[in-house]
């Protein structure tokens, strides 16, 4: 759908490089007990959109944050972003015919309720990455564990044959496993559990292990972005839009 394709652009803009087509009906016939379906319009094979970040997420969100910088006294600055730039995009760029249902939306911080999505599943059924049960990560070839999900968009029309299609990924790089298991072992001795902020290097440092054969080069987050990510500090994120707002290009 060039419509979709249009989409996939303007997210891609604001830093939502992932972009993964699968079908309503693979999640929802998958899904865990007690984990709501996704819409299906009555359709057979119902279009829906995983959509997430690599790093380049970080970069747009600090200029965004460098322009209106009373968005970092939100409750969370990086969620309101992703909520903010899908919606409006949706919104504004993807119009359907008027007999069509507008798409529907789940974000990724909605964690309970009716419009809560399993994103890891999401994940998986759409082909995108592979779910690592012991590390709670999910892991691609490309980039590794460096990256983020952050909604399903759901929308009123058949998915085209290549979401329909999908090979399940398998575990990307299973010689890794036996150092995986035992780093595991030791972040989650050291009291990694309990405490993940304090534990965050460690955890890192794991997903980082996790990620050390990916295919592309570069894809691990800048050591700003890992902190904010584990940590949500917002020292480290205002430091980070203050470096930003006084180099180039923040317009």
């Amino acid at each position: 759908m060039a419509a979709t394709a249009d989409l996939a652009q303007q997210f891609a803009l604001a830093g939502l490089t992932i972009y993964q087509s699968f079908t309503a009906q693979a999640y929802n016939s998958t899904r865990k007990e007690g984990v709501p379906a996704l819409p299906t319009f009555g359709r057979k094979n119902t279009l829906a959109v995983l959509v997430g970040n690599t790093k380049e997420l970080w970069r747009c969100f600090l200029k965004h944050l460098a322009r209106d910088p009373e968005q970092l006294d939100n409750d969370s600055p990086l969620d309101s972003y992703v909520r903010k730039t899908i919606s409006s995009i949706v919104d504004g760029v993807y119009l359907p015919p008027t007999d069509l249902e507008p798409p529907q939306v789940r974000f990724a911080d909605t964690f309970s309720g009716p419009n809560f999505c399993d994103m890891l599943h999401a994940a998986t059924v759409s082909g995108l990455a592979w779910k690592d049960d012991e590390l709670h990560l999910c892991c691609t070839r490309r980039w590794g564990c460096w990256f983020a999900l952050r909604a399903v968009i759901v929308f009123d029309a058949d998915a085209p044959a290549s979401a329909i299609d999908i090979t399940a990924m398998e575990e990307p790089f299973p010689q890794l496993r036996p150092q995986l298991s035992q780093a595991y072992a030791e972040v989650v001795a050291a009291g990694g559990l309990q405490n993940w902020a304090a534990s965050w290097r460690s955890w890192a440092a794991l997903r980082q292990l996790a990620s050390s054969l990916a295919t592309v080069e570069g894809c691990q987050y800048d050591d700003e972005q890992m902190a904010y990510h584990y940590t949500k500090d917002r020292d480290v994120l205002r430091r980070a839009v203050e470096a930003v707002r006084q180099g180039p290009g923040v317009n």
